[in-house]
């Protein structure tokens, strides 16, 4: 688990993403592809933007868009269980996909968690979605905890 997301709450344990949710995402979003996948450990090392979501989960925005330009987002369930031979509190890739949706309400100052503190880096995502940081300003380096 990151710094960024342990800054903002997500509990240091293992991320498990099941091998047949990755399957289905293969199968059932054009805009997933193995590239895509082999990406998430990059995104969730290196985030730009977390927000927070609904049911103990955030979205993890990285440096990764589809074809049309849409931000790439990881769901990410925390204090979930994995369930083998015992109950082992674990975080869970719930989905990924694009977010071409809702993204005013998951990037507004309100649900925002985490921007990188990279200026240039941020600023240039942003702008690549069409939109200018939060708040109409350099809202850089935020870290807020997790409701």
């Amino acid at each position: 688990v990151s710094k960024p997301l342990i800054d903002i709450g997500v509990p240091d344990v293992d991320i498990w993403f099941d091998q047949s949710k990755a399957a289905a995402q293969l199968l059932n979003k054009s805009e997933i592809t193995k590239d895509v996948l082999k990406q998430i450990p990059s995104v969730l090392e290196r985030p730009v933007a977390i927000s927070e979501s609904y049911d103990n989960t955030v979205m993890v925005f990285g440096r990764v868009f589809d074809a049309k330009g849409n931000p790439i987002v990881i769901a990410l369930r925390i204090y979930s269980t994995n369930r083998r031979n015992h109950v082992t509190l674990v975080n869970k890739i719930r989905s990924v996909g694009t977010r071409s949706h809702n993204l005013d309400k998951l990037l507004s100052k309100d649900s925002l968690l985490y921007l990188s503190k990279n200026k240039k880096e941020t600023v240039a995502w942003f702008n690549a979605l069409g939109r200018s940081t939060p708040v109409g300003g350099i809202a850089l380096d935020i870290t807020k905890k997790i409701s």
